[in-house]
């Protein structure tokens, strides 16, 4: 199916299941780490935004409390945000949940409520804790969803190691190819198909997310790196720009004798 940048809008209930079987074991993983994009309709709610289960246990599930405040729980253990990464209702926000064996790490970006909206500018938040918990790592479903949340997700990602404060901000707001090292579950809603692929086995229907009610919608989200044409052009800039992205970088349509590439790199 085509590929365009796109979101999951999910309703209360909605839901994205990876069912377990054999190719989905690479997901059981004792370090790692998960990266979400979220945008909750609602910030203040006990909702998860993804899961992954364990047999019975949990494995780790990322979301929020009654506050607004993410948690990410591991195990038998929790560890909650910074209050200042509180999240925001109908904002963007990206959210990084890792353990390297030894500690848990909650990382949180969200527009910097310090500056103007028109900046454009981020906040991070960092938040670490001894691991105290047992990883369970046995078989379990991965879901995107569950009964309380309503909102958007984007640029769900999977790791295999705990990525560091450089790693996350390279590539935060812009997609991924699907090859990079140690990524081994890539959910980027960008092919429109009947299910939600995994980017990081294409067309292997094992590993795709089977929908139950959430739906794709043609959006950027907060990828303002992005660029899915792969004409140096940010997505972000031909839409403010032109509505599309159908225009070249070598086109000058206002004709001033500056190319879209230079009026870009200005």
């Amino acid at each position: 199916s085509p590929f365009t940048l796109q979101v999951l809008d999910f309703a209360a209930g909605d839901t994205v299941t990876v069912p377990v079987n054999s190719e989905q074991q690479k997901l059981n993983l004792a370090t790692f780490t998960v990266e979400a994009w979220v945008n909750p309709t609602t910030a203040a709610l006990a909702q998860t935004f993804v899961t992954k289960s364990s047999g019975a246990a949990v494995h780790y599930t990322i979301g929020t409390d009654a506050a607004g405040d993410v948690i990410f729980t591991v195990g038998t253990q929790t560890l909650e945000a910074n209050p200042d990464a509180t999240l925001v209702d109908g904002q963007w926000a990206h959210i990084a949940a890792s353990s390297d064996g030894t500690t848990l790490t909650l990382v949180v970006t969200k527009p910097d409520p310090e500056q103007p909206a028109e900046a454009e500018a981020l906040a991070t938040y960092t938040t670490r804790a001894a691991l105290t918990s047992a990883i369970p790592t046995e078989d379990g479903l991965l879901t995107l969803g569950s009964a309380a949340f309503v909102g958007l997700l984007d640029e769900v990602r999977i790791w295999s190691a705990a990525r560091t404060a450089a790693q996350l901000d390279a590539a935060r707001q812009t997609t991924l190819t699907g090859a990079e090292g140690g990524l081994v579950g890539y959910y980027a809603f960008d092919d429109g198909g009947a299910t939600v692929e995994d980017f990081t086995q294409r067309n292997d229907d094992d590993v795709d997310g089977v929908i139950a009610g959430a739906t794709f919608v043609a959006d950027l989200g907060a990828l303002t790196d992005a660029d899915s044409d792969n004409d140096l052009l940010t997505d972000a800039w031909e839409i403010a720009n032109f509505g599309d992205l159908n225009a070249a970088n070598a086109d000058d349509p206002d004709g001033d004798g500056l190319d879209n590439l230079y009026e870009f790199m200005a």
